[in-house]
């Protein structure tokens, strides 16, 4: 019980992973890719997606991880619009897609993905995942 309460008080801290991926452009670091032409979708995605255009958004990030399948920001931003549609599990499947790319490179997505699986009633799944979270935090 202790580890619920202290995951859902971290939680109101904590905004989804994409607003801290996408200020990663805003700061000069590169993707995880330099496919330019994933790059180019996952850009357009991201407008769509800050301007609460989430089909077209969905659009443009599966372009993105077709054109570049190991591009972490693109799982994790279409697993971001898939939660902002009522669309969990394909959140969880986008998340779990991420993480496995390069474990621990985005710390927050485990949190994410066990934020969402706690939601879903997935608790196994959502206990491993927070603990993960809580062991990279340190």
């Amino acid at each position: 019980m202790k580890l619920y309460l202290s995951i859902f008080l971290i939680s109101l801290f904590i905004p989804f992973p994409v607003l801290q991926l996408s200020a990663q452009k805003a700061q000069g670091q590169i993707y995880t890719t330099t496919d330019k032409r994933a790059i180019k979708f996952f850009e357009e995605g991201t407008k769509h997606y800050n301007a609460k255009q989430d089909d077209a958004a969905v659009k443009y990030l599966k372009r993105a991880v077709e054109a570049a399948p190991d591009f972490i920001e693109a799982h994790a931003l279409l697993a971001a619009v898939y939660e902002e549609m009522n669309q969990p599990l394909k959140a969880i499947e986008e998340l779990k897609i991420a993480i496995s790319i390069k474990p621990g490179y985005f710390n927050v997505l485990y949190f994410t993905l066990g934020e969402i699986e706690m939601d879903e009633a997935l608790y196994p799944d959502a206990k491993t995942h927070l603990e993960d979270y809580l062991k990279g935090a340190k």
